[in-house]
């Protein structure tokens, strides 16, 4: 599945009567060069303006441009408040027009006592989007006011392809201020974008200027007869709206909640501050089938990227990956299979205990089967399920007596000793200098802390939650997980496991589950398949990958 939240597009769509006007376009129609001049005179109307103000466009690039070839001569000044859609430097460098860079401010509001000062300095031409793409920011009417007051002896291009998202078209100052400009765009709030339709709103000294800039046919039928339809479905608009108004909320809060700045947008997208590992999760998110806008290689821009609203289903899918995409503060591990190599420790336990009372040790593809199912993160458990698979049950008890007599031997020579690290301590050296790391086992205390000091690792984690710590409730269970989570005082983690359990334990806890794989190669299919079952997001050959898949 393929999200794409990169280009501000309405994920709405356009409204349905639309699609009913494009679905009646005659073949007379289409053979034919459109009349543009009945249906511009209609959408006028709709847009409250006189026709004789109105210019249809090929889209609002063409309108941007035609104001450009209208206006500026070579060496002309353009004011123009950055950053801003990439579109209006492109087009003053075709005109070889000077570019007057106006700096939004930190928070991304609008510059205007700079601008207002820029102005004194009278450019041909001075540009304002509103809202802006691609911070969001939104001019108000009476900044306006005093911004147009100031340009009497400029024109301002203010381009509202996003202001119905926000509000109401600012046309009506035409009728004062015969040095305004105004561009829309059908694309963005009707959710035309592939009809390429927009317009030019403009006073009578600057019609015929701006007309003469236009090729003949620029628009073709199908977009006309759409563009009617568009602004007489009022009741999809304010359904849109309204749906619109919640995601964004749900979609800002989502965001905040792993971290990142997202700065107020009166359009249908965010610009979002995400730091140094910006273009990292971009990738990632991108890997996952999700498309953002990358910005951090752009002027001013750095560490952000812009994401639209999408529908329900899309911003949800959007913010589990990004959970996914995001670096976690905290790094939770297991033990057994993915710190710790058992196989010759806990599962020749499990297999001789087995051997005992039934006078056959239990094979090593009996026990990946058991643990590859829910509710034997105890290994107690486990062998006592082998047991009644075979017709042998046997009390907790008898099962932990002879289990630990064989873990622990009974001249310090048990199975316990012939545990070895399954990670180089160079990596989790390097783990913790960035990260906080914890422990969450169902090892009894003692046996995980002397498992830890023999091999040197526990001077890696900052917190060891053990089986006496979860009052018996064990994974998947994600109390134990919680409890580390809150001993670290965190919020987010990343849990690496090797069991179903363990992934049941982390998506209950609400962190990001990692499977990392420790058995013999041809158990890999069955394993990865049961792990991504039970819920894990990213799979890992062994721990040595974590820096890259993770951080």
């Amino acid at each position: 599945m393929r999200i794409k939240l990169d280009l501000n597009e309405n994920a709405w769509g356009p409204p349905p009567a639309v699609m009913e006007a494009v679905r009646a376009t005659t073949a007379e129609s289409v053979s034919a060069y459109p009349e543009t001049g009945p249906a511009a005179a209609r959408i006028a109307l709709k847009l409250s303006v006189e026709p004789a103000a109105l210019l249809l466009t090929n889209g609002a690039d063409e309108a941007i441009q035609a104001v450009f070839e209208a206006v500026l001569r070579p060496r002309d000044a353009v004011l123009l408040p950055v950053p801003t859609f990439s579109f209006y430097g492109a087009a003053a460098r075709r005109r070889r027009a000077r570019i007057v860079e106006i700096p939004y401010r930190r928070d991304w509001s609008f510059p205007l006592d700079a601008v207002l000062a820029g102005l004194g300095r009278r450019p041909r031409l001075a540009v304002v989007v509103s809202p802006n793409n691609p911070t969001g920011t939104r001019i108000g009417r009476e900044a306006l006011r005093r911004l147009l007051i100031r340009a009497r002896r400029s024109i301002v291009l203010l381009d509202e392809t996003y202001t119905l998202f926000a509000g109401r078209s600012h046309a009506r100052l035409l009728k004062t201020f015969p040095n305004l400009v105004i561009v829309g765009s059908f694309s963005k709030f009707h959710g035309m974008a592939g009809l390429r339709l927009g317009y030019l709103l403009a006073g009578p000294a600057l019609v015929p200027r701006l007309k003469n800039a236009l090729p003949p046919y620029s628009v073709n039928a199908v977009a006309l007869a759409a563009g009617e339809a568009a602004l007489s479905d009022l009741s999809h608009q304010r359904r849109m709206k309204a749906e619109l108004a919640g995601e964004k909320r749900r979609l800002a809060r989502g965001m905040r909640g792993v971290g990142f700045r997202v700065f107020p947008s009166a359009a249908n997208f965010f610009l979002v501050e995400a730091g140094d590992a910006c273009a990292r999760i971009c990738g990632r998110l991108k890997d996952a089938g999700i498309l953002v806008k990358d910005l951090s290689r752009e002027p001013r821009l750095g560490g952000c990227f812009r994401v639209a609203v999408g529908r329900p289903s899309q911003n949800g899918h959007f913010l589990e990956s990004l959970a996914d995409a995001v670096p976690p503060p905290v790094l939770l591990f297991d033990m057994d299979g993915v710190l710790v190599d058992v196989s010759a420790s806990y599962d020749a336990a499990i297999a001789r205990t087995v051997g005992h009372f039934v006078g056959c040790p239990a094979k090593a593809a009996e026990i990946r089967a058991l643990r590859l199912a829910t509710g034997f993160n105890n290994d107690w458990d486990l062998t006592a399920a082998l047991l009644a698979s075979k017709g042998r049950p046997a009390s907790r008890r008898e099962i932990m007596d002879v289990f630990q007599h064989i873990y622990f031997g009974s001249c310090g020579n048990g199975l316990i000793l012939k545990e070895r690290a399954l990670v180089p301590k160079t990596l989790l050296a390097r783990l913790c200098r960035r990260r906080p790391l914890g422990i969450v086992t169902g090892r009894p205390r003692s046996e995980a802390l002397l498992t830890l000091k023999r091999l040197d690792l526990d001077r890696f984690f900052s917190t060891l939650v053990a089986a006496e710590d979860t009052a018996g409730r064990p994974k998947p269970d994600p109390r134990g997980i919680r409890l580390a989570l809150k001993r670290l005082g965190a919020g987010r983690a990343a849990y690496f496991g090797d069991i179903p359990d363990d992934m049941a334990a982390a998506r209950a806890a609400g962190v990001l589950p990692v499977a990392v794989f420790s058995g013999p190669r041809a158990a890999r299919p069955r394993w990865e398949s049961r792990m991504k079952e039970a819920g894990a997001r990213i799979i890992l050959e062994n721990l040595r990958d974590c820096e890259e898949a993770i951080l």
